[in-house]
Formats: structure tokens, C-alpha cells, sequence
């Protein structure tokens, strides 16, 4: 009996929102986009960048990045019936201490603000203009902005902010006029936390050979289990940092698995009736997709390091699923490690 395991390692981050769809006849603002009516905002693009890292043990408050950055938009036309009101430039989300809002990463807000000329400089979003008793105004994409990433609590991974950022919303916010995004590959935030790759890509687990109908007499019947660590080998933390560790455990043999039993590999099994489950702790753990994003299904929590060594226990069983045929089993399973 054995299991195959490799390691994939994958970080993705997202921030980033969705418009519903609204009907024609609900519509009391629109935008003139090269001469087209549309409910959709104007998009105004900021490029992707790579700040330099830094120290996620500064005090709460600190200023972690500071970021000039030119927005690249067209010139439009925000047309409301009646008249547009008021004009707020917003994130998603609610707002919390230092004018930021939370982003994907724990521990790190951000606040975004107007520089150079226009309305709103100098002052954090949320920025309101109450003044707009007209029924269409002109709006340009091209803005210059300040963004800055402040720390807000606890730091222990990395990831990218990308997606919207920030939008223009007229009328009492109840219409989007104009999407501040992130091109590319976003804005990477990278503090300076240990970072971890697995000392052995394949590991082989043998569960043994068995007396299949006394060791399982019955549907659900489970042999004893047998132990197994995965180590991963962590470093380039600054001292005193941590990384909280996550993994997901895939079936090679379907993808698309979610149950607690590995499936069998159907060209090195001959038995049948039976299946492999891998524990943690005294619990079997569920599969899940082959993904590295947070809150993937099956995935489980296996540790908080700092730099060194970080040994992952976890065990192997037979479990009984239907009538049994004697042969050999094997069963594998790849993992993909989440750090948060």
C-alpha cells in the first residue's frame, strides 16, 4: 500500500466586487461613454506594482506602504434624471480605525485619497460632494491618488490587493459611475514573514496487509491507522515573525472528491470494497479541490512556525465501503499548503 503525495504551492489574494444586474427601467442615472448610454461605471485603470517588503512586527498604525499612483481613465458624461445629487468616492466594505478598510490580508488596511488637482484632495475616502444639484456632469479617469497600506493588527502572510479598489458612486451611492481597478497582476504586499517548502515531495505510507473481513467486518469498519508527518522547512522570516499554515489535501484519482475516502488507483488496485482515508489527528480529513486559496473546501490548519523546521503529523487507515475482494490497494493524494 502506498500514497504519493507532492507538493504544489500557489498564493492568490483576491480583492475585488461585483455589479448586479439592474434593469433599464429601475435606472435613474447613466453614464455617456464614446457616445454609448450604459449602467456600467467607467473604468479607470491603475498599474500593477511591487512595493518593496517590510517588517510585519511594527507597531499598529504604522504606514507599511505609500504609494503615488496615476489613474488612466476617458473622459465620460454622468447623466442622473432629476439631478445627480451628490457624488461619494468609496471602497466596499465597512470602514474601520486609521480611514481604512480591511483587504484579504490579515492585519493590513488601506486608505486611498485624491492628490493634485480636483475635488477631494487631501482627504480620505470616503470623500462627498453634496454640491451636484445638476442633472450631467464631465468626469475624467485621469486622477492622481494616494494609496497607503496601514497596519492594523497581527501580520503573518502575504498577498495581492487586485480587482477594484475604490469606485465614484452618484445619487446617494445608489448608482456606480466610475471603478478605480488594479491592472495586471495587482499590488503585492510582502512582509517579511517565513515562507516554507516541503523536504520531501513524495512520501510512501504502507498500511500493510490485512485480513480484509476480520479487521473489517462490516461497512465503515476502519483497520488501525498508520502515522506519516510531512516537514516543511521555513525561512526569510524576519526574527520573532510567524506564518499560520494551511494544506488541502487533493485525490489524484478524482479531482473532484469532497468526501472523507480516497478513491482507489484503479490501475495499481485489484482489491475492491474499500477505500483509504488520511487523518488529522483522530479526525479524516476531507478533500478538496487542487487550490492554495483561502477558505478552500477541505482545507484544514496545520501549525503556526517561525524560521526552522514545522512537522505536519497526520495518519493513514483502510475504511470498508462495500463488498470486499482480496487484491492489492493503493491511493494517492496530493497537497497544496495556504499560508495566512
Amino acid at each position: 500500500m502506498r500514497i504519493g503525495m507532492s507538493a504544489a504551492y500557489r498564493a492568490c489574494l483576491m480583492i475585488g466586487a461585483l455589479l448586479p444586474a439592474t434593469a433599464w427601467a429601475d435606472v435613474k442615472c447613466y453614464n455617456i461613454i464614446d457616445g454609448i448610454k450604459t449602467d456600467q461605471p467607467s473604468v479607470a485603470l491603475i498599474p500593477s506594482m511591487s512595493p518593496p517588503s517590510f517588517s510585519p512586527l511594527v507597531p499598529v498604525g504604522t504606514v507599511l506602504i505609500r504609494q503615488d499612483l496615476l489613474s488612466t481613465g476617458k473622459t465620460f458624461t454622468l447623466h442622473c434624471d432629476g439631478s445627480i445629487r451628490n457624488t461619494q468616492y468609496t471602497r466596499e466594505g465597512v470602514q474601520g480605525q486609521y480611514n481604512t478598510w480591511p483587504t484579504n490580508v490579515a492585519g493590513i488596511g488601506v486608505r486611498i485619497q485624491f492628490t493634485g488637482s480636483g475635488g477631494g484632495v487631501g482627504q480620505w475616502w470616503p470623500y462627498r460632494n453634496d454640491s451636484m444639484n445638476v442633472i450631467t456632469g464631465e468626469y475624467n479617469g485621469n486622477r492622481k491618488l494616494l494609496v497607503e497600506f496601514v497596519k492594523t493588527g497581527p501580520i503573518s502572510a502575504g498577498g495581492a490587493l487586485v480587482g477594484e479598489i475604490g469606485a465614484g458612486r452618484a445619487r446617494d451611492n445608489s448608482f456606480k459611475f466610475m471603478s478605480f481597478q488594479v491592472a495586471g497582476g495587482g499590488i503585492t504586499i510582502t512582509p517579511r514573514v517565513p515562507t516554507c517548502k516541503v523536504r520531501e515531495k513524495t512520501l510512501t505510507v504502507p498500511l500493510g496487509d490485512i485480513a480484509a473481513y476480520k479487521v473489517l467486518p462490516t461497512v465503515g469498519s476502519t483497520s488501525e491507522a498508520k502515522p506519516f508527518k510531512i516537514v516543511l522547512d521555513c525561512d526569510g522570516g524576519e526574527e520573532g515573525s510567524i506564518t499560520k499554515t494551511y494544506m488541502t489535501l487533493t485525490d489524484v484519482n478524482n479531482n473532484a472528491n469532497l468526501s472523507d475516502t480516497l478513491t482507489l488507483s484503479p490501475t495499481e488496485t485489484s482489491a475492491k470494497g474499500l477505500g483509504v482515508q488520511v487523518l488529522n489527528g483522530t479526525k479524516p480529513v476531507s478533500f478538496g479541490p487542487d487550490s492554495s486559496v483561502t477558505g478552500n473546501p477541505g482545507q484544514f490548519y496545520t501549525g503556526t512556525t517561525q524560521n526552522g523546521v514545522l512537522e505536519i503529523p497526520l495518519s493513514a487507515r483502510y475504511v470498508r465501503t462495500g463488498i470486499m475482494n482480496s487484491g492489492t490497494v493503493n491511493a494517492r493524494a496530493s497537497f497544496t499548503m495556504n499560508y495566512q
